[in-house]
This record gives structure tokens, C-alpha cells and sequence, in this order.
């Protein structure tokens, strides 16, 4: 098959994004090792509202009809204050899983032209592609040759096809506790665990999402993801568009007819992800997040999820529920070495500050600070009426 026949189109308009859905949801379908992270709406929420350093970047495999046979959704990220862009993929460190999509058949086609664009355009001074599987790094590597660097890992659980089987897949200290502090409740009888089904659902569990999480990273003396209230105004039109798409799925634990746990997972091709939640930590001593993962997924069992991703990180209580993981990898590329050896030190400082809770903390609580003389009347720990799970009772 001569790569002359197909051609790269470049789309930087939103309204040319807009235009790209059906294509793009024609290839997500097909494309089973896509995630709900290459999804449209996952990539649209990102830039509808897109800020004045990024720039849109998505590349675009097309054959001599004008069929659309592959997407890159790219973007330029502009380093502060300079002039200079760094090209990555749209939604950056927030998005677990990052990938091209195509369709079968024209993935090598796809990456060489895009090597090609990429070596003979000067609109970026540095490429940071991360969260990539071996597959798709290796196919950079094997044609640009990019060095490859691992990155994070994803714990991931292989469900099998019954719900009790998967009690002996876990560790037996958490199988134990979970069993013993699902009876107290079952017992009581004071508990409900649902999913969201509705518009008004959706609305609810997003509100308490958003409540216990800032409200628990805020007594672990973190900032929160919705600290950013930019962040959450996007977030929101992202998760409403999955949910309506029946990709997002809510489900909530409730103790005493309250909150005690919420998560935000996600679910594509058989694959189940676990992207947010938020823990009421007045309930602590039944292990509540514990108990809702353990209900997501025996459910999601049941309705025929082959995988469980807990996405990036191999934090402990991942590893009581799965021994497996996925290694995801990153290319860092730019015409100057020296400003790639630069880059890379860079990067190897910045996740070892991040990796420090000390610091971490610190730095957080110096941003709490900054945004609260900022904001005054501003308390992330305090619910707005809208949010108020006892006045919209809901």
C-alpha cells in the first residue's frame, strides 16, 4: 500500500473538531483497545473552553476519497512566558490512557505520516507524548527513533465471569474486612448502594462527588481536583456528555440514608475504569470506599466487564485488590539534545517533588493559602445550597 495515496489534514478550529464526531465515534467503536479517555466528548470538554496557551493540534489521516481513516487528538501547550510550545496530547496528565485512533490496518501508516508532519513543522520546540501502551511507543520508536521511557502503571483486575469468583482474586485481609463490614451493614440494615440512572442522579452524585472529595483531600492536606474551579466547570460538561452516552456510570454507597462513599467510573469495550470518588471519612469504620469498589465491581461483573482498571498509580490499597498492572510508557523528543536532556531532568525533578508528601504538602497548603486571600469568602470544605445533599434531597 503506497503512503501516497493518503494524505494529513490539520484541525486547529473547534468548530472543525466539532465536525470530526461522527468519524471519531465510527473509529471508537471499531477501535476495541480504545479507552473512554480517546472518546470525543472526553477530548471536546477539554477544549470547548480552551485557554489562550493551548492551541489545537489534532492530525488527521485521510485516504484520495477523503475518508477518514485515523485521528491524533494533539494540542500545542504554550511554556510560560516564552513563545515556545510543547505538542501532547489534549487533556495532558488528566487523561490515564492516551492513544491514536484508528482503523485497523492503518495504524504504521498513520504514525509515519505523522513523523513526517512532526519533523517538518517548527511549531513546537519540545513533544511530550505520555501514557502511551508498548505497542503504540514501540511503533514510534521503531520509525522515528524516539527513545521510550516507561511511566506509570495501571493495577488492572481480569474479572472472571461469576461474582463469588472473584472473592479468591483478591488479598485475604481485604477479602475479610470487606465480607465482615458488609454483614454489620446487611445486619442493620442501614445501608443502599445504587447507581445513577437519570439526569437528576447525575446531577446529585456529581454535586456529592465533588463535596467528599474536596472535603477529604482537604483533611488529608491536599488541594483537590476541584480546587480548580475551571477544572470542575469542565469536568462536568465532560462527565454529563459520558453519562449520556452511558460511558460515565455513578455509584454511591449510603449509610444511615447519607453519603458515605462515591465513585466516578468509566466503562468502554468490557473495560471498566475507575477514574474519581470521594469518601465521607464519619464513616470510616466501615471501610466505605472499600465496600463501594467491591459493589461496582461485582456488579460490573455481572453485566459482562471482562477488566477492572484502578488507571494510574501503584498505591497499596490497589495492590490488595489486584497483583496485575499494565506499564504505560512516554516519548520525549526535540530537534536540540541539549534542550532534551534539559527537558527530561526536568521532568525526572518534577515527579520526584510530586512523589515527596512532605513537599507536596507543603506546596499545596502555599496554593490554599495563595487562593484563599485571593478568595476569602471561598471555603472548599463548605457545600454551596446547589450542593447540599439535605436541601435538594435531593
Amino acid at each position: 500500500m503506497s503512503n501516497d495515496i493518503f494524505h494529513l489534514t490539520v484541525v486547529n478550529k473547534v468548530e472543525d473538531f466539532i465536525d470530526l464526531k461522527p468519524a471519531w465515534n465510527k473509529i471508537i467503536d471499531l477501535q476495541t483497545t480504545a479507552t473512554p479517555f480517546q472518546c470525543w466528548h472526553w477530548n471536546y470538554g477539554f477544549i470547548s473552553n480552551q485557554d489562550k496557551n493551548l492551541k489545537l493540534n489534532v492530525l488527521v489521516l485521510k485516504n484520495a476519497q477523503n475518508e477518514i481513516l485515523g485521528i491524533a487528538p494533539l494540542q500545542l501547550r504554550k511554556i510560560k512566558r516564552t513563545n515556545l510550545y510543547i505538542l501532547e496530547f489534549i487533556g495532558g496528565r488528566k487523561s490515564d490512557y492516551q492513544d491514536l485512533l484508528y482503523l485497523d490496518g492503518y495504524k504504521i501508516i498513520f504514525i509515519q505520516k505523522i513523523f513526517e508532519h512532526i519533523r517538518k513543522n517548527k511549531n513546537w520546540f519540545l513533544l511530550n507524548f505520555t501514557c502511551l501502551n508498548f505497542d503504540t511507543a514501540n511503533s514510534f520508536h521503531q520509525i522515528s527513533k524516539w527513545d521510550i521511557q516507561k511511566y506509570e502503571v495501571c493495577p488492572v483486575a481480569e474479572l472472571p465471569c461469576l461474582p463469588n469468583d472473584f472473592d479468591d482474586k483478591i488479598s485475604k485481609i481485604l477479602k475479610s474486612s470487606v465480607k465482615r463490614k458488609l454483614k454489620q451493614l446487611q445486619k442493620s440494615g442501614n445501608y443502599s448502594f445504587e447507581i445513577a440512572k437519570t439526569g437528576n442522579e447525575f446531577e446529585y452524585y456529581f454535586d456529592e462527588l465533588v463535596y467528599l472529595h474536596q472535603k477529604r483531600q482537604n483533611e488529608k492536606g491536599e488541594l483537590g481536583k476541584f480546587a480548580n474551579e475551571n477544572f470542575k466547570n469542565s469536568f462536568k460538561e465532560i462527565s454529563r456528555n459520558l453519562f449520556d452516552e452511558n460511558i460515565l456510570r455513578f455509584g454511591i454507597l449510603k449509610i444511615d440514608g447519607n453519603p458515605a462513599a462515591v465513585h466516578l467510573n468509566l466503562r468502554l469495550h468490557n473495560k471498566e475504569y475507575t477514574y474519581m470518588g470521594g469518601i465521607n471519612s464519619g464513616f470510616n469504620d466501615y471501610r466505605p470506599g472499600n465496600i463501594l469498589d467491591y459493589l461496582m465491581i461485582t456488579t460490573a461483573i455481572e453485566e459482562g466487564v471482562k477488566v477492572y482498571d484502578f488507571l494510574q498509580g501503584a498505591e497499596k490499597y490497589k495492590q490488595d485488590w489486584t497483583n496485575s498492572t499494565n506499564q504505560l510508557y512516554q516519548i520525549n523528543a526535540s530537534r536540540y539534545e541539549v534542550v532534551l536532556s534539559i527537558w527530561n531532568g526536568f521532568l525526572e525533578f518534577r515527579e520526584n517533588i510530586y512523589r515527596n508528601e512532605t513537599i507536596r504538602k507543603f506546596y499545596n497548603a502555599a496554593v490554599k493559602f495563595y487562593q484563599g486571600k485571593k478568595n476569602p469568602k471561598q471555603n472548599l470544605n463548605e457545600k454551596t445550597p446547589a450542593n447540599n445533599i439535605f436541601e435538594l434531597q435531593k
